[in-house]
């Protein structure tokens, strides 16, 4: 284990170096300095910062040009509280069919796999992650759904999202509100990490529409071995009353969310409490918004689970080894990064 590090106590010092020279850094270049730096990191004996999501996933960022691996669909399969269904709908997926058919059931992402290396890099900032460790493959990132609404979900308008429950929100507008001032990794992982574990891993989420997105979804009603009973129910816009039970981590589905609401409007057809809850997602984004991750977080070593093996100079922890930060791509395979 002694390959272990921190990152909590590097992003620390990191923070307490940039308050310390925050008067000589008002100009914009010093935010975009992109030369090799030097970071302290904490001795073996401390404990690294944990993976967040209770489902096993390889452990590797986003490659645009890098086919989803082969399990992917196995593992979103086994981790679905209904199999390979719909979430929405519960249709379920079957060989053979046309891929153009509306109908048709399909692997869906919450945080898209085409997502820009920087905004990853953000969203690890900002959920506490190790740099270098979020996995967008991750079977808590991947859910099925129908065409009909795999092409909206992903659309840049009239568009729909997942919407975590109001009591969650409330929990993370308090626990980033000052966060941007005395940023706190360890806290915020710990976080996400017990919201990700609530009820067993049993989520459940609401649906905000945005624009136009007023199609109505009719779902099968499955018996307890998720089979259908022949009994439909049909939501129409604004689906207030339409529960989804999931797999899918909350912190996945908070930050999808939260770009809908910064980029596109909610439907003029929303209820005064989803109305409430958009209000508090814009709270969330303004303080997200705040979070602003060092230059060398965008440049980071290999993840510290994966480094190689070294000997350092001492087990102290009032002893500590230095490394440099290298621009670097990194695609990283192994068990339980979510």
């Amino acid at each position: 284990m002694s390959n272990l590090r921190t990152y909590a106590r590097q992003s620390r010092k990191r923070s307490r170096k940039h308050q310390g020279s925050q008067s000589r850094a008002d100009s914009p270049a010093h935010d975009t300095d992109t030369e090799p730096e030097e970071v302290i990191v904490a001795s073996s004996t401390a404990r690294p910062t944990r993976a967040l999501g209770p489902q096993p996933t390889p452990q590797r960022n986003i490659q645009p040009l890098q086919a989803m691996p082969d399990d992917a669909r196995q593992r979103a399969e086994s981790a679905s509280l209904i199999g390979a269904r719909c979430a929405l709908t519960h249709v379920a997926a079957t060989k053979g069919e046309d891929i153009h058919e509306k109908t048709k059931v399909q692997l869906m992402h919450v945080v898209q796999r085409a997502s820009k290396e920087l905004t990853i890099r953000t969203l690890e900032y900002i959920l506490g992650m190790i740099p270098g460790t979020l996995c967008v493959d991750s079977s808590s990132n991947l859910f099925y759904g129908v065409r009909a609404l795999h092409e909206p979900f992903d659309a840049a308008a009239d568009s729909w999202g997942l919407c975590p429950p109001r009591p969650l929100l409330l929990r993370v507008r308090k626990l980033y509100t000052g966060m941007a001032e005395a940023y706190d990794p360890r806290a915020i992982s710990e976080f996400w990490e017990q919201e990700a574990a609530q009820n067993e891993g049993r989520h459940q989420f609401g649906l905000l529409p945005f624009g136009n997105f007023n199609s109505p979804i009719t779902r099968e009603l499955l018996d307890d071995n998720h089979e259908p009973t022949g009994q439909q129910v049909t939501f129409y816009a604004p689906y207030a009353n339409l529960i989804v039970e999931s797999h899918l981590s909350p912190h996945f589905v908070l930050w999808n969310l939260l770009q809908k609401v910064a980029n596109q409007a909610p439907s003029a057809l929303c209820t005064a409490p989803q109305r409430v809850v958009v209000s508090f997602l814009n709270n969330i984004n303004e303080l997200w918004s705040l979070m602003k991750p060092p230059s060398s977080f965008y440049n980071p070593p290999l993840p510290l689970l994966q480094q190689p093996a070294f000997t350092p100079e001492t087990e102290s922890d009032e002893e500590k080894t230095v490394y440099s930060l290298r621009t670097r791509k990194v695609t990283t395979q192994g068990d339980d990064i979510g």
